[in-house]
């Protein structure tokens, strides 16, 4: 099934962007306020609309999901109870589910616009370039198709899942400040130096300091383009890539299938009408 696309942007051989989620904290937040009645009944003497109010406007530390103790306390059990088990926020390159509209509009080449849409989304900046030739104009595409990787589906438990992984090659425009409200923080440009797993932990157990918790499998994305920039002859990425080859050493076998797809993306943006289509599609940050 059609699940993924996720972007890979190096801004230097050493640096990445990245972007921390914030879906996990925005669906307790709305679990609370949906069952606020029943909150406050168990806990009478927790201003819960205080709490929200602050943890919102705050920012997570690395790798914890940092949910406030009052809140965690009542809401896991009833969790456990009621079997919702949503993925904890970390650290993710740009990247989103693929929604049914780009595979009703654009059934051939659906991910090069899902991509190009979800980075608008997350980034605030474009990832086509428009240029002027004879009075007309033509958008070009500034990304690469890198591969697909089939997956195991986190809901069904079968291997059907696909992630298409592009190489974002250069963006148009100024990084946003305001991030995707209820799903991610704005985008940072982040060291590579500085990425691990979420469940690393040095020789005394710690967290590396300034150590940014990026999710597992953006971790292999990004250790396949950096093996592809070096592939290429361009060693000011090789350690970079020996960082990520390190705390990440997970391969394709113990991810999933990889499968090789054409470089070049098809999507038609010179088009007016299937330009109009695809902004049709792009959710506008408020």
């Amino acid at each position: 099934m059609a699940g993924m696309v996720l972007g890979f942007h190096l801004t230097s051989p050493q640096h990445i962007i990245a972007l921390d989620n914030t879906k996990f904290k925005t669906e307790i937040i709305n679990y609370v306020r949906n069952h606020s009645k029943e909150f406050r009944k168990d806990n009478p003497s927790v201003d819960v609309t205080e709490i929200i109010k602050i943890w919102q406007s705050s920012r997570r530390t690395p790798p914890y999901p940092c949910v406030p103790r009052e809140i965690w306390h009542w809401i896991k059990p009833l969790w456990q109870r009621e079997r919702i088990d949503p993925k904890h926020d970390h650290y993710g390159v740009p990247a989103g589910k693929i929604d049914q509209y780009w595979i009703d509009q654009f059934p051939e080449d659906f991910f090069d616009y899902a991509i190009s849409a979800e980075w608008v989304e997350e980034t605030e900046t474009n990832i086509f370039q428009e240029v002027e030739t004879a009075g007309k104009t033509s958008r070009i595409p500034l990304f690469e198709r890198m591969a697909l990787l089939v997956s195991k589906n986190r809901e069904s438990g079968i291997f059907d899942y696909e992630h298409y992984f592009f190489h974002i090659l250069r963006k148009n425009g100024e990084w946003g400040k305001k991030g995707f409200p209820g799903e991610t923080e704005a985008p940072e440009i982040t060291p590579i130096k500085n990425l691990y797993p979420p469940d690393y932990r040095d020789e005394s157990g710690q967290w590396p300091t300034n150590g940014i918790d990026l999710y597992a499998k953006h971790g292999f994305g990004v250790k396949m383009c950096l093996r592809e920039l070096v592939k290429q002859g361009k060693e000011e990425y090789r350690e970079s890539l020996l960082h990520m080859e390190k705390f990440f050493p997970r391969e394709s076998e113990s991810v999933g299938l990889v499968k090789e797809i054409e470089k070049e993306p098809t999507l038609n943006l010179s088009d007016n009408e299937l330009f109009e289509l695809y902004m049709r599609g792009v959710k506008k940050i408020e």
